[in-house]
């Protein structure tokens, strides 16, 4: 057996805490320097509960990480692709609104498909998702570089807790909101009112009910039509608009492709 400070020394590659309970949450706690020696740390049993999505994205990311190192390994998924795709179009859009140094909030941060090109500019970046496992397991060991001005928030209940009050420029969600039906939607824009500073914005991505997206579903989501509910919950403009109204947000189309588009909510008070 070697300690701590022997294993930073020697280069070990991960840590996995065997303790349960107390003894494991202890351990848990002090893993900020393993991780700040680029180790991965895992704990056995899991902390976290898993979800379907969590396997798909970590073996994703899993993938990438040993094409970088130069492994051959297969990738069996049908979706998501092995290779990590983003829309130019949103990329631009939302680092049009980042200023540097500015403290962002993203909203369903996955395995950081889109935190990867947002958070190098970034003063503070706030990972908030569904998922405590995707923050622990993949946020935290591929963005340990930025540790020190990286928070995780595991939130079920649409009320980003543990980001401050006011202390956000930019909140953005990608892929995220397309899931949402519209009364989810408006909690949550609750919230980003909250935490937005005065003048602040927030760029949401959604699934319209569209000639496109109602194509889209009839093609789609047909395991879904005998009183089924699909996996996409595409909303009307005029609902976002009656939900920014209500709770003191400008809004504003930023752009539309086929049965998705993007909207910006600006605090105004």
């Amino acid at each position: 057996m070697i300690g701590a400070d022997e294993a930073i020394r020697r280069g070990v590659k991960a840590v996995v805490i065997t303790a349960e309970g107390g003894a494991q949450d202890a351990l848990w706690a002090r893993r900020g320097r393993f991780i700040d020696a680029g180790m991965r740390v895992l704990c056995c049993p899991n902390r976290f509960a898993g979800q379907t999505w969590d396997d798909r994205l970590i073996e994703q990311l899993e993938w990438a990480d040993a094409k970088e190192r130069g492994i051959e390994r297969p990738y069996t998924r049908t979706y998501p692709d092995r290779e990590e795709r983003r829309d130019p179009a949103i990329v631009a859009a939302i680092n049009a609104r980042l200023r540097d140094g500015g403290a962002v909030c993203e909203i369903g941060s996955g395995a950081g498909k889109w935190t990867a090109c947002f958070i190098e500019r970034a003063g503070a970046y706030h990972c908030v998702d569904y998922s405590a496992r995707l923050l622990h397991e993949a946020i935290e060991p591929r963005f340990s570089r930025f540790r020190s001005k990286l928070h995780l928030h595991h939130d079920e209940h649409a009320t980003l807790g543990g980001v401050p009050d006011g202390s956000i420029d930019l909140v953005f969600s990608i892929d995220v909101f397309v899931h949402f039906k519209i009364d989810l939607t408006h909690q949550f824009l609750a919230s980003i009112r909250r935490v937005l500073k005065p003048g602040g914005v927030a760029v949401l991505h959604f699934a319209a009910w569209n000639e496109a997206g109602i194509e889209r579903w009839e093609t789609h989501d047909t395991a879904h039509h005998n009183g089924g509910v699909g996996p996409i919950h595409p909303v009307h403009m005029d609902w976002l608009r009656a939900s920014a109204g209500r709770l003191g947000l400008a809004r504003e189309l930023i752009s539309e492709t086929a049965w998705t588009f993007l909207t910006e909510f600006r605090r105004v008070g």
